[in-house]
């Protein structure tokens, strides 16, 4: 990776293509892996081990292309 990257800009690049619904929670869960959950978080979470963020993501889009097919179909 060379030396121009921007994480800070690469972030928000990623957080305007999730806007909406469906990419609040997206970002609601990556902003909690990232930067630690928010106290409201922490106590409603207790100590569970998290999933696996990417297969989250994964399935969230499947169910959301497959809603969109559905609704293509009728």
């Amino acid at each position: 990776m060379d030396g121009a990257f921007s994480y800070e800009q690469f972030y928000w690049k990623v957080t305007d293509s999730l806007s909406g619904p469906e990419g609040d929670a997206i970002l609601a869960r990556f902003n909690s892996d990232v930067f630690g959950p928010s106290t409201a978080q922490a106590a409603a979470t207790g100590a569970t081990v998290p999933e696996d963020e990417f297969e989250i993501l994964q399935a969230q889009r499947a169910a959301k292309r497959a809603r969109l097919a559905q609704t293509a179909a009728a």
